[in-house]
């Protein structure tokens, strides 16, 4: 099922379906089956339109903006089933659903992917980050839920060292063992919830992720993917 020029609405209802959607602000619905849905149909186009994508049952995989060159402000669900998410460029809220669910906000390929609201909902889910985005898991779960950050400059350096998120500035985790290559991590604790940045040793910020506090104070190494 592919839409052309104006805002669409397509259903893909039962089945295993392909679908994309074109310019403008596309309403698509997968339905069951276990689908793929490119907000852009995988195709380049000259649009800013925002798309609303539902996986609908299945285990579903959904791509907001693959070849737009500044991409548009996606609202994907992936409903049941263990969905994979792709939001790519643009300032996206993702919302895994139920099921097991891998959700990427960012992209390799563009760096800078604007910032996401990230939702992993019920199971357990994969939230993949690359270099360079500022985005907000609004439910991570410790103990159920992964940062992956193995397409970032992240090493391993953080095994075996836990998170102390009560410390009401900078918390500097193993500093001493960061190399050139290597990260900081460190939790800030304010009004607006834990951020959690990720910096190369010369203090940059390339990666910032809100999680809310009470979610900061559970983290430990335990919930990376190097």
């Amino acid at each position: 099922i592919r839409d052309g020029r104006g805002n669409g609405i397509l259903n893909g209802g039962a089945g295993n379906d392909i679908i994309g959607g074109g310019e403008g602000n596309d309403t698509i619905y997968g339905g069951a089956g276990n689908d793929t849905i490119r907000g852009d149909g995988g195709r380049p186009l000259n649009s800013n339109g925002t798309d609303i994508i539902h996986g609908g049952a299945g285990d579903d995989i959904i791509y907001g903006d693959e070849f737009l060159p500044s991409g548009r402000d996606n609202i994907l669900f992936g409903d049941k089933g263990n969905d994979t998410i792709f939001g790519y460029l643009g300032n996206d809220t993702i919302d895994g659903g139920a099921g097991n669910d891998i959700i990427d906000g960012g992209d390799p390929v563009f760096g800078d992917s604007g910032s996401d609201t990230l939702t992993g909902g019920g199971g357990n889910d994969t939230f993949i980050f690359h270099d360079w985005v500022k985005d907000t898991i609004t439910d991570f779960k410790h103990g159920q839920d992964k940062f992956d950050l193995r397409d970032t400059h992240a090493t391993s350096f953080l095994q075996g060292v836990d998170f102390n998120s009560a410390q009401s500035a900078l918390d500097y985790l193993d500093a001493n063992e960061i190399s050139a290559e290597g990260m900081v991590v460190k939790v800030i604790d304010g009004s607006a919830g834990t951020l959690i940045g990720f910096s190369d040793d010369a203090g940059t910020i390339d990666l910032d992720v809100s999680v809310g506090a009470k979610a900061a104070a559970l983290i430990t190494d335990s919930d990376f993917i190097f």
